[in-house]
């Protein structure tokens, strides 16, 4: 009780100067940093197209450049969500994927307990498979 009777008496509101505002200012939501969403940068990844080098070069380039493994990009059957469901996720991270083909390959997972989303470079292939695993999918990827 000794603590409640120290503390001061609170000032009426009308005694307090109206243009003096102790308290900090809010950030406006505009002016909040903005984090680059992971299919964002996928999709900048994919429209990234290099320089193409001088003809002398092109040879010797050829020789050296392995174009990269492909992989699978695959998803489990799943008992939890439903089959509308993930239907929308798959249009959602996979672009250029019409509703009848992520129809086609909900319907192949539900069936056959797995499908084949598609086949890309590793990179591209571990940040559709990370895509599908934050929506809640079962997914993983293995060479093709």
């Amino acid at each position: 009780m000794a603590f409640v009777n120290s503390l001061p008496l609170a000032t009426p509101l009308a005694s307090a100067s109206p243009s003096v505002c102790r308290r900090r200012p809010r950030m406006a939501a505009l002016d909040a940093p903005v984090k680059e969403d992971l299919r964002t940068r996928l999709n900048n990844l994919l429209a990234v197209t290099p320089s193409a080098p001088p003809e002398a070069e092109v040879d010797n380039v050829r020789q050296k450049v392995d174009p990269g493994k492909h992989f699978k990009v695959l998803i489990y059957n799943d008992e939890t969500h439903s089959k509308d469901y993930v239907t929308k996720v798959l249009l959602k991270v996979v672009p250029g994927l019409t509703q009848d083909g992520a129809w086609k390959i909900m319907n192949e997972a539900h069936t056959k307990g797995r499908a084949i989303v598609g086949v890309w470079i590793f990179e591209i292939s571990e940040g559709y498979c990370d895509m599908l695993r934050s929506n809640g999918l079962r997914s993983d990827i293995e060479e093709a």
